[in-house]
């Protein structure tokens, strides 16, 4: 998956201290942060940005609710197929 809504999970991703390029595409790299920030958050450990992972992406490591969103929506957007809400590593 490409696009933009990839680039801004990819910054936030990198805004919360993982090493990750910002490029746009969702690959081997962005996934295998996505399953350490799941894992570190105690989520299902998945490598996809479903709802609940973009969540808890979405919040700093401080108390609950005083974070600031990463991306408003995951789901839209032209690189998005019709009713994806998640998104996953390009094979």
């Amino acid at each position: 998956m490409r696009g933009h809504d990839v680039e801004a999970w990819q910054a936030r991703l990198v805004q919360l201290g993982y090493a990750i390029a910002v490029d746009g595409r969702y690959g081997e790299a962005s996934a295998a942060a996505t399953r350490q920030l799941q894992a570190d958050r105690g989520l299902l450990v998945t490598g996809c940005v479903d709802k609940t992972t973009h969540a808890n992406g979405g919040q700093d490591r401080g108390a609950a609710g005083e974070g600031t969103p990463a991306v408003q929506d995951v789901s839209g957007g032209e690189d998005a197929g019709e009713g994806d809400d998640r998104i996953e590593a390009a094979e």
